[in-house]
């Protein structure tokens, strides 16, 4: 975010916005995991915040139940700080992408579908939008933008992600009574159609 105060621009944001703002570098900070957010005037460094989530009590259990039931956990993330990898390691999950752009994210979900596979797709930010819209399926949490909840096709309602595997197994059985009333459907107008 950037704005003007008594004729002095301001900026808080990434190392790279306020870079650009100043016209130099920022000071070397050791690497963290951690999220760093910077304030600066157009003259000089005023702040720097260092944030951090913790993840969710239910991650690491709604990570297992989806691997029970044979899916492949992927996580793509906006992050760029080392967090992404801590919490890649805590959940267990080898295949993760941090830094990731909106634009970033479609060309990783296209190249799955592009090998047959069907993509489920957890999310809760405004990048998260357009990937939320192409996947197979989409899935957006309870605390996530107004704009992943319109786009998402199902919205838990509730931050527990151990209803993800509720709601892939009510998904299935659904399917499943779907296809068995069609298939009785269709064996009631072969044989009573006949006999009319």
């Amino acid at each position: 975010v950037t704005g003007w105060s008594g004729g002095t621009r301001y900026a808080i944001g990434s190392g790279s916005l306020i870079e650009a703002l100043l016209g130099a570098a920022l000071p070397a900070e050791p690497p963290s995991h951690h999220v760093r957010v910077y304030l600066a005037s157009e003259h000089e460094l005023l702040a720097t915040f260092t944030l951090s989530d913790a993840i969710r009590p239910s991650a690491a259990a709604a990570v297992d139940a989806l691997r029970r039931q044979g899916f492949t956990v992927r996580m793509l993330t906006g992050d760029s700080s080392g967090a992404a990898a801590a919490v890649a390691r805590e959940l267990r999950i080898d295949d993760y992408r941090q830094g990731q752009s909106a634009d970033q994210k479609m060309t990783a979900l296209l190249a799955w579908q592009q090998r047959g596979e069907r993509v489920v797709m957890v999310g809760d930010g405004v990048n998260d939008v357009p990937v939320l819209a192409a996947a197979d399926m989409s899935i957006a949490v309870i605390n996530a933008t107004e704009l992943a909840k319109a786009t998402a096709d199902c919205l838990l309602l509730s931050s527990d992600l151990t209803l993800l595997d509720t709601t892939v197994a009510v998904a299935r059985r659904t399917r499943r009574v779907i296809a068995e009333n069609l298939g009785w459907a269709l064996a009631y107008n072969l044989t009573a159609i006949p006999l009319a």
